[in-house]
Order: C-alpha cells, then structure tokens, then sequence
C-alpha cells in the first residue's frame, strides 16, 4: 500500500507544480500587457520639400560680342575657316590676324569675366567638331574684343561613320533586235 500512496503523493505533486506553472505563466502575461505602453499615434505636420528650379540658361544673343581670331600656328588661313564657322553660327568677328606666336597645338579662348558661360559654350560647340580646346582664359576687361579664340594646329580626329549601300532598281530595256551578239571579254596572257 506504501507504493500506491507514494504514486499518489507523485501524481498530487505533479499537478500541483503543472497548476503553479499555469497560474504563474498567465499572472506573468497579465503583468507584461498591462505594463506595455500603449502607443497612441500623434498627427504630426511635415512641412514639404521645396523642389529646385531647374536652372534656366539664358537665351544670350552671340552677335552683340566682338570675336577676334588669332592663327596660332604656321598653317595659312585656319583663322579666315573659324571667322566662316562662328560667323555661320551668328558670331560677330571683328577681326583676324596671326598670333604671337606659331605652336599653338589646341584652341585658346580668351573671355572677359562679363562673358555669359553659354555663349563661350557655343563659340566651343561651333568650332568643337574640328579643333581640340586647350586652355580658357580671362580676358582683361580693359580690351576691345570680348572673345580672342587662338586657333592650334591640332584637329578634332574624324571618325568614319559607316555607310550602308542600298542597292537600287534600275531599269533594264529589252534588246531591240531579236538576236544579240555576245561581246567576247580579252583574257590577259601572262608573260615569261
């Protein structure tokens, strides 16, 4: 009788540690969800981002700047080919002549400070397709010209684009006789 008391007292044991463990475990859990913080959000006002103005270049009217052209080099009449290219493109060139010098290897500009970036831009972009562009200096206001360009001796490499033959329709006439002679072809002979 001793071993069915002794399992009795176990069986009572256990339970009672199983019953503690769930009174504890659910004390517990009552605790931590009335310790947590409840969390009310709060409207909050956010001022908007200002977007950036894009940056509007200014329409500059190239014909009101005096461009002088220098040769740089000892190659005749490069400075007379840029006066034809930045006049095509609405520069007004004041005037041409030879530079002080005749080893310039790339373009020089020379522009006063007053000379808007744009037009200096497409003075390059008009004479860019077939010189190099060195250096870019300051001009001294004090001048009469606002641009100096001193063209060098250096030239933009051309790269050749790819050309694409298209074959065309060609009329072709029908011999007018009935018969046609075959025009025999020479065979060269070679010689011993």
């Amino acid at each position: 009788m001793s071993a069915i008391m002794n399992r009795k007292v176990a069986l009572i044991a256990i339970i009672g540690v199983v019953a503690a463990l769930i009174a504890g475990g659910a004390i517990l859990i009552q605790k931590s969800r009335s310790s947590q913080a409840i969390i009310t959000p709060t409207p909050s006002f956010i001022e908007p981002t200002q977007e950036p103005e894009p940056t509007v270049e200014e329409d500059v009217d190239i014909s009101t700047f005096k461009v002088k052209i220098l040769n740089g080099t000892s190659v005749a009449g490069l400075a007379a080919k840029v006066q034809k290219q930045l006049e095509d493109v609405g520069f007004t060139v004041s005037g041409i002549g030879n530079a002080d010098k005749k080893d310039y290897q790339q373009v020089v500009i020379q522009a006063k400070s007053t000379i808007p970036s744009s037009a200096v831009d497409k003075l390059k972009e008009a004479i860019g397709g077939t010189y190099t562009f060195g250096t870019q200096e300051e001009l001294d206001d004090s001048e009469e010209n606002d641009i100096v360009v001193i063209v060098g001796v250096k030239q933009t490499p051309v790269t050749p684009t790819s050309i694409q033959v298209r074959p065309t329709a060609s009329a072709t006439t029908a011999p007018t006789s009935a018969q046609t002679t075959p025009t025999p072809t020479p065979t060269p002979t070679p010689k011993t």
